[in-house]
């Protein structure tokens, strides 16, 4: 029997329990992906942070998870600027639920924004994205580099030798 493809092989890589940060890590595309365990919607500071706006878990689960989406896709190693929390829509009173997630201890509080707690534990650094992605770069460019010219992805263009 064979395998999987080694496009649905995970990675070796594993976090401080035992979990894996991230599969299939050559593919930069997997970069823009948001990863959320399940028990975050009953996480205890999650709880904490709906507790001090009146029991409201949308808000912090929402800009919590935008939050991990904005430093994934800017590569900020966990950082949120004031300013960006300043301008979402994504919730009523955003700096009000920002200042609950970081009383809470989902998001720690430094000078110009804010800081996902132990971000770089399930993510990785900006560094090794840009590494990644590099790499990935690199292939790409030489894969399409060793194709015959006139091909595409093993094809060839136009119908040559068919039909007529």
């Amino acid at each position: 029997m064979m395998g999987p493809p080694r496009s649905w092989t995970l990675s070796r890589k594993r976090n401080r329990w035992g979990g894996q940060l991230e599969s299939n890590p050559g593919n930069p595309v997997k970069d823009l992906e948001v990863h959320i365990q399940v028990r975050l919607l009953t996480h205890p500071k999650l709880m904490a942070a709906a507790a001090r706006l009146r029991g409201n878990v949308a808000n912090p689960f929402t800009l919590y998870v935008a939050g991990i989406a904005y430093s994934r896709e800017h590569l900020t190693n966990g950082f949120i600027p004031d300013q960006w929390v300043k301008s979402t829509a994504l919730v009523r009173k955003p700096e009000t639920v920002a200042s609950a997630l970081s009383v809470s201890g989902l998001w720690n509080r430094e000078d110009g924004g804010y800081r996902i707690h132990d971000y770089l534990n399930h993510n990785r650094n900006a560094q090794d994205v840009k590494d990644i992605r590099e790499a990935w770069r690199l292939k790409k460019a030489e894969q399409r580099a060793a194709r015959p010219r006139g091909t595409f992805a093993g094809h060839t263009r136009g119908h040559s030798g068919g039909q007529g």
